[in-house]
């Protein structure tokens, strides 16, 4: 009969379990926090909202297996953006321009929070970024805040409401025809 071993990992600074119970867990991973599934966790959480970037949905997608949501925006560079979309298929892309090159110089000039070298890095990055706008599903020109927040939202709703990211869309779809077929038939009979 072979031993049971006890194995320990190393603390990972960027991973942390921040919360769990009624069947989830709560993770840190870096700065972003997700809920995943954890069945054996049958208590009440500590906290009500956990307020994560996403959620893994088990038995979401076509086959069962599930799919990760993401409710809320995600913020990252273009090359983070690529990494994101990589992992995440269902990601949707949305970059964010400025409504002119001087509309940004201005705006980073009034903010006056980096040295001249820093800011000229900074341009020389947008510059670069520019570049990768094609590989974004949208394009939201931020020439006024509110305007450029609300297009957003908008993105976001009209997104959850595809199709494809529907749960159990079959299920309902199913019920509502034998509803009908049933409302059909008394009609007739």
């Amino acid at each position: 009969m072979a031993d049971l071993q006890t194995l320990v990992g190393e603390p990972w600074a960027d991973y942390g379990l921040l919360d769990s119970g009624r069947g989830r867990k709560l993770e840190r991973y870096g700065r972003f926090r997700f809920v995943r599934p954890e069945p054996q966790a049958m208590w009440a959480p500590a906290e009500a909202d956990w307020c994560a970037d996403a959620e893994f949905v088990p038995g979401s997608d076509e086959a069962g297996g599930g799919r990760w949501r993401f409710d809320r925006p995600v913020s990252f560079d273009v090359q983070g953006a690529r990494k994101f979309a990589r992992a995440f298929p269902q990601a949707v892309l949305v970059f964010v321009l400025p409504p002119s090159g001087q509309a940004l110089l201005e705006r980073l000039a009034r903010r006056s929070t980096e040295a001249p070298e820093a800011l000229a890095l900074r341009l020389r990055n947008a510059l670069d970024e520019l570049n990768a706008v094609a590989d974004y599903h949208y394009v939201v020109v931020n020439e006024e805040l509110d305007r450029a927040v609300a297009q957003v939202s908008a993105i976001i709703d009209a997104e959850s409401a595809r199709r494809d990211r529907l749960r159990a869309l079959d299920a309902q779809i199913a019920a509502l025809v034998r509803q009908l077929e049933d409302g059909i038939e008394q009609v007739t009979a």
